[in-house]
């Protein structure tokens, strides 16, 4: 299950879908834990490795706490 975990989460394919889809994710506030919540798995990404703007850890913060 490890080597799963770790090949997907070197996949660019896997990191586009989830950050296609944060509305429905989770992030943790050291930036490292994505999850996916249709689905079951956990993704362990460092965020900093994706240069893209507009994927802003304060942005997604705000979006999770909707409260």
């Amino acid at each position: 299950m490890d080597n799963l975990l770790r090949q997907l989460r070197h996949s660019m394919e896997i990191r586009k879908f989830l950050f296609g889809n944060l509305c429905g994710a989770s992030l943790r506030m050291d930036g490292k834990l994505v999850e996916v919540r249709p689905r079951v798995f956990i993704f362990l990404i460092d965020l900093t490795e994706i240069q893209d703007g507009c994927l802003n850890s304060s942005h997604m913060q705000q979006k999770h706490k909707k409260t």
